[in-house]
């Protein structure tokens, strides 16, 4: 081997150092899923599996993660432990085993998916930082999601490995190519949010377009003590890195240069960098989960529980006590429960003198009263508020006779009840949770709801109930979900069960969950009135709500623009947010690495681009690559494709949840967000300041980084001499068992020839015998 080149330690070494048994994944429990999975800053690959079985896909997950740790490992020899700082290695594999009933939370976004149900066992990649849910206000709820899955199953170890290849930790900025100063100081606050004083940054200005996996393998070995930015200007000739203002006169390729160069002018590590430790707002350690108002008594859309503070001082607050709970112990408690037609609050009175909870009930014309009822605890108020709130439940028997009587009045009587579904309640106590009440109220006049009371035996098998508690829906089913022999005309009841495994355990927000769920699914009415109510509150006013939720009259103005389908850039997206009149962009979210998918999306928008008459343009997003974008929209990279109405000026926006839509579908769907027929939501996040990544491929190496090409071409070449030995054993095989068949057959022959020839002179011998009596 030439002298110049590097020489590595050998992988069995290297192996050696890796925490062992990685083909046996570490099994994640309840516990753990968080601090591992949700609340680092490495790689998660998680095997996801319906009953633990999933032995080839550990194994496959398994090595994978170990050929790209060995290599990371290759690149950068550590000097002891590989783990003496954290989570060093770049990526963690473990599996999930979502049959076991205490990870049900951890499990529901995957078990209770029907588009993964003929999934399992699949994988998972968790990366990168942890982002805001645009849908949880709160800091405390920051956490990853996953970004991509795989499907392929255990059997494609090559598959599996390039797909975790393209999950390396991306914490190596971009800088493209008329990118301002400004753009790139935007993504540098954000990403320093956590870090101070500011980090030295470390620059490769190079002609690629993407970071090579060298530059982000230094990104991930040196996060917390740099910010690595490639600059991209395609006027250079070859690649040059820098340290703020002091150059790299080595080989931009000699990683063990670069590693040499940065650990002599670099600070050291912080403790703890690989990990997230979640950030509380201010407006967290003041209120919690609750939200301020300025004036009393509160608007009469919910029934309200007030904490009435002189002030709001933070020194001792924490994200588990804002300062209202220290002042009112329980108060962040009761503002947990407090959803549906509940609300919490604080207001804060500095002539208030000590702190106390107000409870503001309306009256029967859904009136609030000008002073409400003052407690000394959160725990007696909320206890008062429940009391008064109407019960909008009816009681049943639990025999024939009166869940007959309540089915024939509330979802059999088409005249009074068009299109009315129920809510089945089956419980051996006699008095209704609280939550449930609060269910009663939101559905009032959609969905009506029955607490059936110490059910018989024959009413329990009758519905197929095994347990209790335990929930359903009943309707009327709809004439495309009937069985082809059922009548399309009169009334067929169908009925949905509460399943714990999918939905979790009973509480005000998962059996409303289940509600919407059945309504989507049945194509019945009422989901977006339901919606609406929990938005804005029990009185809402619909027609309010849709003009003030979709802006239809500005949205109607872009109608008579052509509408344009392209491939979503950073430049498009720029023009999109600079529009001044309010326009409706449907976005189509992909996974770019799937060329049929990208075909397929550039096809459709081309499709509905022509028929839509409310949308400006039309654009599909390669979803994998730009996963902060994704996350902005409340879209799911294991759910794709999906489909999203946005108007960046309103600053709102509408995601279609169901089956894939045909181009005319989508086309009508989006005028129907245009003519504000489907409630939209805020979002919460600035697309502005998302770093929009424009070059998506595929990495196999850049700037003289093969990562793991060799091993790869190796592997072909093994894997074709292996198939090349296996056909010249098989034609050995088939030569020495044709010849064996032609001995066997000519053996065969020779033998009943002898037998013939003996056979026949036998005869003879008799025919003598005869000749001579």
């Amino acid at each position: 081997m030439p002298s110049s080149l590097p020489r590595l330690p050998s992988l069995l070494l290297l192996l050696s150092l890796l925490p062992s048994s990685l083909a046996s994944l570490p099994a994640l429990t309840a516990s753990s899923f968080g601090p591992l999975v949700l609340e680092r800053r490495d790689t998660a690959i998680v095997v996801v599996s319906l009953d633990g079985e999933s032995a080839a896909l550990d194994e496959s997950a398994g090595k994978a993660c170990e050929k790209l740790n060995a290599r990371y490992l290759a690149d950068y020899p550590p000097a002891g432990d590989p783990n003496s700082e954290g989570a060093l290695l770049p990526y963690q594999c473990y599996s999930l085993n979502c049959g076991d009933a205490a990870l049900a939370e951890q499990c529901k976004p995957y078990k209770g998916n029907a588009q993964l149900a003929n999934s399992f066992p699949l994988v998972l990649s968790f990366q990168g930082e942890p982002t805001k849910n645009p849908y949880q206000p709160k800091g405390r709820d920051m956490a990853r999601q996953e970004v991509a899955f795989f499907t392929g199953g255990g059997e494609d170890e090559r598959g599996v490995e390039k797909w975790a290849k393209r999950a390396f930790p991306p914490y190596a900025l971009t800088q493209g190519r008329g990118e301002s100063e400004e753009e790139l100081g935007g993504k540098l606050a954000r990403h320093l949010r956590e870090m101070e004083p500011p980090l030295p940054r470390v620059y490769l200005t190079t002609s690629k377009t993407i970071p090579s996996i060298m530059f982000k393998s230094l990104s991930f070995k040196y996060y917390g003590q740099a910010v690595f930015v490639m600059v991209t200007d395609p006027s250079v000739e070859s690649a040059a890195l820098r340290l703020d203002d002091t150059d790299f006169a080595g080989d931009v390729s000699d990683k063990a240069a670069i590693q040499a160069f940065l650990d002599a002018r670099l600070p050291e590590p912080p403790a703890g960098r690989y990990e997230f430790t979640k950030a509380v707002p201010a407006s967290d350690l003041k209120f919690g989960a609750a939200s301020e108002i300025g004036t009393l008594p509160p608007p009469r859309t919910h029934y309200f529980i007030v904490a009435v503070v002189p002030r709001t001082p933070t020194a001792l607050a924490t994200a588990e006590r804002s300062s209202v709970d220290l002042q009112l112990q329980g108060f962040d408690e009761i503002a947990g429960y407090a959803k549906g037609a509940l609300r919490a609050a604080v207001h804060v009175d500095e002539s208030a003198g000590k702190a106390h909870v107000r409870v503001y009930a309306m009256d029967a014309d859904g009136a609030s009263p000008r002073y409400g009822e003052a407690f000394k605890s959160a725990a007696a108020a909320y206890e008062s508020v429940v009391e008064q709130m109407p019960i909008k439940i009816v009681p049943v028997n639990g025999d024939s006779g009166g869940i007959s009587h309540f089915l024939e009045r509330n979802v059999r009587s088409p005249e009074m009840n068009k299109d009315k579904v129920a809510l089945l309640v089956f419980s051996q106590k006699t008095v209704p949770p609280a939550f449930l009440k609060n269910v009663g109220i939101v559905c009032e006049g959609i969905v009506d709801v029955a607490f059936v009371t110490n059910p018989r035996d024959e009413m329990l098998k009758q519905f197929q109930i095994k347990t209790l508690p335990q929930i359903l829906v009943v309707y009327d089913q709809p004439e495309a979900m009937r069985p082809d022999n059922a009548p399309k005309d009169g009334i067929l009841l169908g009925q949905a069960i509460y399943e714990k495994s999918n939905m979790g355990e009973f509480s005000f927000e998962n059996v409303m969950r289940f509600i919407l769920t059945v309504l989507h699914q049945g194509g019945m009415p009422g989901a977006d009135s339901l919606q609406m109510r929990m938005i804005d509150g029990i009185n809402v006013d619909e027609k309010e709500f849709r003009s003030k939720y979709t802006e239809r009259g500005d949205m109607e103005k872009a109608t008579s623009k052509k509408a344009t389908a392209s491939e979503l850039t950073s430049e498009t997206l720029k023009n999109m947010i600079a529009v001044k009149e309010t326009s409706l962009n449907g976005l189509v979210f992909v996974d770019g690495y799937d060329e049929e998918r990208v075909a397929a999306a550039k096809e459709a928008i081309e499709a509905s681009a022509k028929v839509s008459v409310s949308v400006s343009s039309w654009s599909y997003i390669h979803s994998t690559c730009n996963p902060e974008l994704a996350a902005a929209f409340s879209v799911d990279n294991d759910l794709l494709p999906a489909l999203v109405g946005w108007s960046a000026k309103a600053k709102r926006f509408v995601k279609y949840e169901g089956k894939e839509l045909d181009p005319k579908q989508a086309a009508a769907w989006m005028d129907k967000v245009a003519a504000g027929r489907v409630p939209t939501s805020v979002i919460a996040a600035d697309i502005g300041a998302i770093d929009f990544n424009d070059n998506c491929v595929l990495d196999l190496g850049e700037d003289g980084d093969d990562f793991d090409m060799d091993d790869m071409l190796a592997e072909m070449r093994a894997e074709e001499e292996a198939a090349k030995v296996a056909l010249e054993d098989e034609v050995e095989e088939e030569q020495r068992r044709l010849k064996e068949e032609k001995e066997e057959k000519k053996k065969a022959e020779e033998e009943a020839a002898k037998k013939k020839k003996k056979k026949k002179k036998k005869k003879k011998k008799k025919k003598a015998d005869a000749d001579e009596l």
